[in-house]
């Protein structure tokens, strides 16, 4: 629910530079409730609507960068010696390691939504490789972003003024391709911030609905997220449900507070992730595995040490409400699924062992 509303608000910051009448929570929730009732139409149609706007969105992204690289400012090295506004905004001062760690779970937050086809693996082809369709959007995602931000940066003629810019990158715009750009970048942003809502509507309604599908909830829970809409045969319930959720949080939250309340929570699900990876690789040594981490266990540790580092340096609030949202999620597990493991949260259908806290994981079921 937190993450459609997060980058709802962020659509809404650049709509309503567009349209200064409207307030930021009632666009935001516009946007969610546009976005639920799209996602609700057929995995074509939707396709069809987020190639749409991928395309519009990396046209703008290489408008920006090019007229950025035609206009060099600041040397190569400057990328390696990252500044910000000192206390009192009046100089600039090196940026800390503290400050660094501070920003990589925002950074991480711009970067997710690579690994989003493996939640669609059941709706593509069974002869689709989803793996490598993992890590070729996410080496499109991240180059799409580094390299129009290193133009950006490269061409920033005075650093104070661009760092206390209230839009920096439309800062860069107006300099070098007029005031009309500003316009054009902000429907541009809006376009990408949309395109990003509907693509995590679409993927965690999927898992609202597969989470019924293998019971993880009370029977009329699993079958409310697993009625599918008799024309377009998707999970509209489901889909409902998840675009409510995020239309609530337009109400209670702001752009900021969402944004490093649920980058924190996307590091401290990559450091679950890291710590998964190291208990089955040894624990369940014999399970067959489409994939495995390489050069393993030294991933894993790297990715949960840099998940540390970065979540030290996170605010208090942030960090606690994420912990009671992990605790909640462990109380139900233990309280509930694990003593109705035999019936309860059987992933795919799959038959439990005569061990009923350990489930077999064919080549077949894990391809889903």
């Amino acid at each position: 629910m937190f993450l459609p509303a997060t980058i709802a608000f962020g659509a809404a910051d650049y709509l309503i530079k567009i349209f200064p009448g409207w307030t930021e929570n009632w666009t935001a929730f516009g946007v969610i409730v546009g976005c639920t009732i799209v996602t609700m139409l057929s995995m074509k149609w939707n396709a069809k609507f987020v190639e749409l706007f991928l395309v519009l969105e990396l046209v703008v992204v290489g408008i920006i960068a090019a007229a950025a690289a035609f206009h060099p400012s600041q040397g190569v090295g400057s990328l390696f010696h990252p500044v910000a506004l000192s206390g009192d905004k009046t100089s600039t001062i090196p940026v800390s390691w503290s400050t660094l760690f501070a920003a990589v779970t925002v950074a991480l937050f711009s970067y997710n939504g690579y690994d989003s086809s493996i939640n669609f693996s059941e709706e593509t082809d069974k002869n689709a490789n989803i793996g490598k369709t993992l890590f070729t959007s996410a080496f499109i995602g991240i180059m799409a972003q580094i390299i129009p931000l290193f133009c950006i940066l490269l061409s920033v003629p005075d650093i104070k003024t661009f760092l206390t810019s209230s839009s920096p990158v439309n800062f860069i715009g107006e300099l070098y391709m007029g005031k009309r750009a500003t316009l054009f970048l902000n429907a541009g942003a809006a376009v990408a911030m949309i395109n990003c809502v509907l693509a995590v509507i679409l993927q965690f309604s999927r898992v609202y609905y597969s989470a019924g599908r293998d019971k993880a909830f009370p029977t009329k829970v699993n079958k409310f997220l697993t009625t599918l809409h008799p024309k377009f045969n998707t999970p509209w319930l489901a889909t409902i449900l998840m675009g409510t959720l995020g239309a609530i949080a337009c109400f209670d939250s702001s752009l900021v507070s969402m944004v490093t309340f649920t980058s924190v929570t996307i590091v401290l699900l990559y450091a679950t992730v890291a710590v998964c990876v190291i208990i089955s690789r040894v624990r369940d040594k014999n399970i067959h595995r489409p994939f495995k981490s390489p050069l393993f266990p030294a991933i894993p540790i790297i990715a949960i040490l840099g998940s540390f580092a970065a979540l030290s340096q996170q605010a208090g609030k942030d960090l606690i409400t994420s912990a009671v949202a992990f605790a909640v999620a462990l109380f139900y597990y233990y309280l509930y699924l694990k003593p109705r493991s035999r019936t309860h949260w059987v992933l795919n259908g799959q038959e439990p062992f005569s061990d009923p806290n350990k489930l077999e994981y064919g080549e077949e079921q894990l391809d889903a």
